[in-house]
């Protein structure tokens, strides 16, 4: 792995994704998010992985672009994904960061090397990731990706008054 890493997301899982939206406008003045349902059961997200095999996964995320560094939060819509079992065990919170990396393969390689075990990979459009379990090592789960920007399904600009829909 290269020397330089640069934090690109935090991942946060929370119980409504909404509501997460409407807080961090109300609280921190964050107020235009971009969303992206998954629904691997129907076509939307592909490939997806743990250690025990494929799984379904479904969820809504959003995400706002904060200096540079995308705040992820990740909405489990299903029961067994590692998604709600985090939020389910250890509730809301944050959940991985996503380091950047030059050399996807390599990295991903790296890891696995070194014996940290994959919890979960998958593709989204054009995106391929992989979330490790480095918790014990690291003290928290990284994920590393590979492609573009998502293409959201919305966005939504949380008014000052209102909050978002």
């Amino acid at each position: 792995m290269s020397q330089q890493r640069a934090i690109v997301q935090i991942g946060i899982v929370v119980a409504d994704a909404r509501h997460a939206i409407r807080e961090y406008a109300r609280l921190l003045g964050i107020r235009t998010w971009h969303i992206n349902h998954v629904d691997s059961a129907n076509g939307i997200g592909r490939r997806f992985r743990t250690a025990d095999g494929d799984i379904t996964v479904k969820a809504t995320i959003a995400w706002a672009d904060i200096a540079g560094i995308e705040i992820e939060l990740i909405e489990p819509n299903d029961e067994t994904s590692p998604y709600a079992r985090y939020l389910r065990e250890s509730g809301p919170g944050v959940h991985h960061i996503m380091f950047a990396t030059d050399d996807y393969d390599a990295d991903v390689g790296s890891l696995e090397e070194n014996g940290v075990p994959t919890l979960l990979s998958g593709e989204l459009q054009a995106t391929r990731f992989q979330l490790f379990d480095s918790g014990d090592s690291l003290g928290t789960i990284i994920e590393l990706a590979r492609g573009g920007a998502l293409i959201p399904d919305e966005t939504i600009v949380v008014d000052e008054q209102a909050g978002a829909s």
